[in-house]
């Protein structure tokens, strides 16, 4: 089943970061600025990028250290919160509901200066992409006006030129190939259920649980593609480069 023959389970495991602190931002922005690939994930409360709202975005530029960055946040997990902050000063703060959710910004004022951080990350020169990456552009468009320079791969699309007679969801492909990542999405059950005819209603899970999961996400991302770069022949790369 493993792309480079019998599997070997990594040294070391993913270390995700929640960018909760301006130092941590920080220190985020520093190393997407000079990284040459950078996968993104986001978390939304919904699918429809015209109408739902990103609750966060994840990166990663190095495999097992993927970043996670809130961006909307309900009231539990206020406390130590950027926009507590602001709460605690006197500031006004306004908030979003959300299928009868109060969600904060969690940068409080800072939140567009985040965005445009985030803006200068994705008009870097490091190649870009994820999984169904179509998905995450649409949200990112839409909401913060982020356009994606040097979009290069799409690791579903990778996925079906390598072994078109499987599932391609990230879920299954991570754990095909990653083993010791198989069941990662499993610590949401408490928070949204199990059911696939159930609403995935992501805003009700805690912030400390949702950036895991994000940040896992981009970091299965990576991690799928680097090693399917080692494995697509010269015309399965031509090929994904036309899909989009």
């Amino acid at each position: 089943e493993m792309l480079d023959g019998e599997y070997i389970k990594p040294l070391v495991t993913t270390q995700p970061t929640l960018v909760d602190t301006p130092q941590k931002l920080k220190q985020w922005f520093t190393e997407m600025m000079s990284a040459k690939t950078i996968a993104i994930d986001i978390e939304t409360t919904g699918l429809l990028h015209y109408r739902d709202h990103i609750l966060g975005v994840a990166f990663s530029a190095e495999e097992f250290k993927p970043y996670y960055i809130p961006m909307l946040v309900q009231e539990p997990d206020l406390p130590g919160s950027v926009v507590d902050k602001w709460i605690e000063s006197g500031a006004e703060v306004t908030y979003l509901e959300i299928d009868d959710i109060e969600f904060f910004n969690f940068w409080g004022q800072d939140q567009p200066r985040v965005i445009d951080l985030m803006r200068k990350v994705c008009a870097s020169p490091a190649e870009k992409g994820g999984q169904n990456f179509k998905f995450d552009y649409k949200f990112l468009k839409h909401r913060y006006n982020i356009t994606i320079r040097n979009w290069t791969f799409d690791t579903m699309l990778m996925h079906y030129l390598i072994d078109e007679n499987r599932s391609h969801s990230l879920k299954y492909v991570g754990g095909l190939y990653f083993p010791e990542m198989k069941g990662y999405d499993a610590i949401l059950d408490t928070y949204i259920g199990k059911g696939k005819k159930e609403k995935k209603q992501f805003g009700k899970v805690p912030l400390q649980i949702l950036g895991k999961y994000g940040a896992y996400d981009t970091d299965v991302t990576l991690r799928l593609k680097n090693l399917f770069d080692r494995h697509m022949t010269a015309a399965m790369k031509k090929l994904h480069t036309h899909f989009y």
